[in-house]
């Protein structure tokens, strides 16, 4: 799924400039505690919630929710970081546009939106985040 998410955002939001870089690649930013110079976009998993559920003879079913984010990281050219915070707004809005709604062609509910915000502001980086969930059902015979 996150695979189809950074397909279809590259395709469908140009202000991403085609930078969405796979998880792996964030991993080795952090590492190396080196951020990228452009704005740059990583789709990473955020986990899976259960919600209600419920059994009956030969059949256990549950609601879960998966739950991803779209990670915008922008370097702040400005001692208070609003207009990268002003840029990361407008390519939210854009991702969230192409995203909400959509189901990842799987067989699946679709894509809402759960919350967007900034959530660090060091050393002159900025990362916002897109957070988007999407509705399954585990149907586990008994």
């Amino acid at each position: 799924m996150l695979e189809a998410v950074a397909d279809r955002l590259k395709s469908d939001v140009p202000g991403l400039g085609n930078r969405v870089d796979p998880v792996a690649s964030l991993s080795d930013l952090l590492r190396k505690n080196k951020m990228p110079e452009t704005t740059t976009t990583f789709v990473v998993p955020l986990g899976i919630t259960g919600g209600k559920a419920d059994a009956m003879t030969g059949l256990f079913r549950q609601e879960i929710r998966e739950t991803i984010g779209v990670l915008l990281i922008a370097r702040s050219r400005d001692r208070t970081g609003e207009k990268a915070i002003a840029h990361l707004r407008d390519l939210s809005r854009q991702i969230i546009d192409c995203l909400v709604g959509w189901n990842a062609g799987l067989d699946l509910g679709v894509f809402e939106l759960r919350r967007a915000g900034v959530v660090s502001m060091t050393g002159g980086d900025v990362i916002y985040q897109v957070e988007l969930s999407i509705n399954d059902q585990l149907r586990i015979p008994r």
